[in-house]
């Protein structure tokens, strides 16, 4: 049995999701960088670094909107808030997507400037927008998961 003083809010729960997708990246580094393996071969570590690179930044843009937006919020709304995240997201990345290459980045990337330039941008702001959205949902959908489940188990207190 759980002491009423261990349980904790959804309100808390949900804005301490928005940490989880920054931390475990970090934390998978910080482990490879720890064993003194960054040097070798990616993996899982790899992966999880590049979705930091590409995604941190729009991703702490998002995680910054969405902790302002759910001031004073209750529960329910934060659940209906968190459906429209991923959108958030996409469109955060392809803006910069675009801000990348605006800011003078495309020599570094083998960007013209020109129509090639633009069609290249396309395609990285379309991959970016679609790994955000697919990436994004199914996050959410973990999230929730995971107060069902603890609320289930009285962790969380429901309401």
């Amino acid at each position: 049995m759980v002491a009423q003083g261990d349980v904790t809010s959804a309100e808390t729960y949900y804005r301490c999701s928005l940490a989880v997708p920054l931390l475990v990246p970090l934390g998978a580094l910080a482990g490879r960088a720890a064993a003194g393996t960054l040097d070798r071969e990616a993996g899982l570590a790899g992966l999880l670094a590049l979705s930091l690179i590409f995604g941190g930044v729009p991703y702490l843009l998002t995680a910054a909107l969405l902790l302002w937006r759910m001031r004073g919020m209750d529960a329910a709304r934060m659940a209906r808030l968190s459906w429209f995240a991923p959108l958030l997201m996409a469109a955060l990345s392809v803006l910069c997507a675009a801000l990348y290459l605006a800011l003078g980045f495309r020599e570094t990337a083998d960007f013209d400037g020109g129509a090639m330039g633009l069609i290249a941008l396309s395609g990285v702001a379309a991959l970016m927008a679609f790994a955000s959205l697919l990436v994004g949902y199914a996050y959410v959908v973990l999230v929730h998961a995971g107060l069902a489940l603890l609320r289930a188990a009285r962790l969380v207190r429901s309401g």
